[in-house]
């Protein structure tokens, strides 16, 4: 069995796999955020791992004991790039550092983005030997990445990136109409009420880059004048979509592929979603990592380190 290890900005998760990737424990808990804030300090989101941790473990070790470990995986960095760094990953790594040792089992490291991309690929039963576009859009990322699998791993290349997260966007927007951070779920609560909206925010893409300050700046210019929550909300929702789509046409276009595959805690919003389905199927297979594995979680991490530990058993 293998542990999967995630301290992400604003998520404590572990997650247990056995051999054969089958998931046998899915534990996470959202770090706690003041209201009316829009977000965390590395500071303050890595006190609360450490006090998270070691409730999540407890609550692991309740379902598998620690002695049927056979190895360790854990997010050490946001991607996998030489300088890529967040101190949040700190947490997660002294914890599968501490076990690693005290069990005497190895520790595989990966970065938080290809436990995305393990769990997008996991959770749609999708096959890792092709080539394909994963699009990450989340409360800090947004990029379209061209992914080739390897055994050790995934082989990136951004082809696409923003100014702006989505996500960014979608929780600046919640927490000036006085929503709870992060925001995603309540602006898509709000948006689903509306009937349909006469907002319309713009959309600037260049190729396959997106820009999202220029609408945020335009959202806020129109709730200062009055715009209607609801409609406004929906209208967050239709420019990221749109914009997602145009910017994922010319990456399409540009490097020849069959599939694009949707990651992210953003991904997972039903009026986006259903946007990019509509407008994408006839261009490439569209494929969404399943909702409940969408957002930040260590299942992936799991999965990556569980593939690791069959590479070398081969």
């Amino acid at each position: 069995m293998i542990l999967g290890v995630d301290t992400s900005c604003y998520t404590t998760s572990l997650a247990v796999v056995d051999e054969n990737a089958k998931l046998l424990a899915d534990c996470r808990q959202l770090l706690p955020v003041k209201e009316g804030s829009r977000g965390l300090a590395q500071s303050e989101a890595f006190f609360s791992h450490v006090n998270q941790l070691p409730l999540l473990l407890t609550r692991v070790f309740a379902e598998i004991s620690p002695r049927e470990l056979t190895a360790i995986g854990v997010s050490n960095k946001p991607r996998s790039l030489p300088d890529s760094y967040m101190p949040v990953f700190r947490a997660g790594e002294s914890l599968a550092k501490a076990l690693s040792v005290s069990l005497g089992i190895p520790l595989y490291f990966t970065s938080h983005q290809d436990g995305h991309l393990a769990a997008a690929l996991w959770s749609a039963a999708c096959v890792w030997e092709e080539p394909f576009l994963a699009v990450h859009i989340s409360g800090g990322t947004t990029e379209l990445l061209l992914v080739r699998p390897q055994s050790t791993g995934f082989c990136l290349q951004i082809v696409g990136d923003c100014d702006l997260a989505a996500g960014q966007f979608v929780d600046r927007v919640g927490v000036n109409l006085g929503l709870p951070f992060p925001a995603g779920p309540h602006l898509e609560a709000l948006a689903l009420r509306s009937e349909g909206s006469k907002i319309k925010l713009p959309v600037a893409v260049q190729g396959s880059k997106i820009s999202f300050s220029g609408p945020q700046s335009a959202a806020d210019r129109l709730l200062a004048q009055g715009a209607e929550p609801k409609e406004l909300a929906l209208a967050v929702f239709f420019t990221i979509g749109e914009s997602l789509v145009r910017a994922v046409a010319a990456a399409i276009s540009e490097y020849n592929l069959s599939r694009v595959i949707f990651m992210g805690g953003v991904a997972a919003n039903s009026l986006v979603k259903a946007h990019l389905t509509e407008r994408l199927a006839s261009q490439a297979e569209v494929v969404f990592a399943d909702k409940q594995y969408s957002g930040d979680n260590a299942v992936g991490v799991a999965v990556f380190a569980s593939r690791m530990q069959n590479s070398e058993a081969e």
